[in-house]
């Protein structure tokens, strides 16, 4: 017998439109509740516990009474959500299911139930090193109605902008500003972590930081969502903040040359040369594309 081969009665129900039963004995399901959480980056650095409290459409029975008391089976459907519709095209016969409006294609009817507000306190963690828009869900905690189940309640998380660290992955990012004098000599400075604890960072002896130069600190980033254990790396770009030309006396500036290497090349007067002093403007009135 070829299985693949189509039955009389598959082929009565392609031409005159018949639909199975099980299409109409489907349980439908109520939608999801979608909630937005914004969250800092120390709660996901250290991890936390979260009460919410949410509002819901849930299901209320008559006093004394279970779930099963109040539902009876449709008699006009005998509880199958539909109906059969027959309709006559001369010689031609069309037989067709549709909806039963009596109980809105449930098959049940639902006596006494009424729908009502209800608040629930729902409680999530903030687990360690959580990603943003990471999914924590709630199977059947949102709203209900008569003969179909109840939705899910959905929590989104969106991690809140830090003034100091910016998050990539599982490591950090901070902009630190430090002197002309540090970044030829040598740079410390106390930087207060997520978890509160106080990091004594140091450059390397006769290290001299470049303008934008990054470092970096290994195991300081932000603790992997799969092993907590195990964090991410520290960077550490830096911002040279030179001097104010009315901090720098002649004096100033001739020490500084006998200390620096200065221009070996030297320039010959010359009446043919023009003249051209440098002047400030605003960087921001400028599109600079690096190649």
């Amino acid at each position: 017998v070829n299985q693949n081969m189509t039955s009389p009665p598959d082929i009565f129900s392609m031409f005159f439109g018949q639909q199975h039963a099980n299409s109409h004995n489907q349980i439908k399901k109520c939608k999801n509740s979608v909630h937005n959480i914004k969250v800092s980056l120390e709660d996901i650095y250290n991890g936390k516990k979260m009460k919410i409290n949410v509002t819901r459409q849930r299901l209320k029975y008559p006093n004394g009474m279970k779930q099963s008391d109040c539902v009876q089976t449709c008699a006009n459907c005998n509880g199958q959500g539909f109906i059969t519709q027959v309709r006559r095209f001369g010689p031609m016969i069309q037989q067709s299911q549709v909806k039963c409006e009596k109980c809105n294609g449930i098959g049940k009817l639902w006596n006494g139930v009424q729908t009502v507000k209800e608040s629930k306190i729902l409680e999530i963690y903030i687990s360690k090193g959580i990603h943003h828009g990471k999914k924590i869900k709630f199977d059947g905690e949102s709203d209900e109605k008569p003969g179909m189940l109840p939705g899910d309640i959905i929590f989104v998380l969106h991690e809140k902008k830090h003034n100091i660290f910016t998050r990539k992955d599982n490591d950090l990012l901070i902009t630190k500003k430090i002197n002309l004098s540090e970044a030829l000599c040598g740079t410390e400075f106390i930087l207060k972590q997520l978890d509160n604890r106080k990091l004594l960072i140091k450059s390397e002896k006769n290290k001299i930081i470049k303008p934008g130069e990054i470092m970096c600190i290994e195991n300081e980033g932000m603790p992997m969502e799969d092993n907590p254990y195990v964090k991410g790396h520290l960077f550490i770009m830096f911002d040279i903040v030179f001097p104010l030309p009315k901090h720098l006396s002649d004096k100033h500036k001739n020490i500084i040359k006998k200390i620096l290497p200065v221009n070996k090349f030297k320039i010959q007067d010359n009446s043919n040369n023009e003249l051209c002093i440098l002047k400030e403007v605003d960087k921001n009135s400028f599109k600079i594309t690096f190649m």
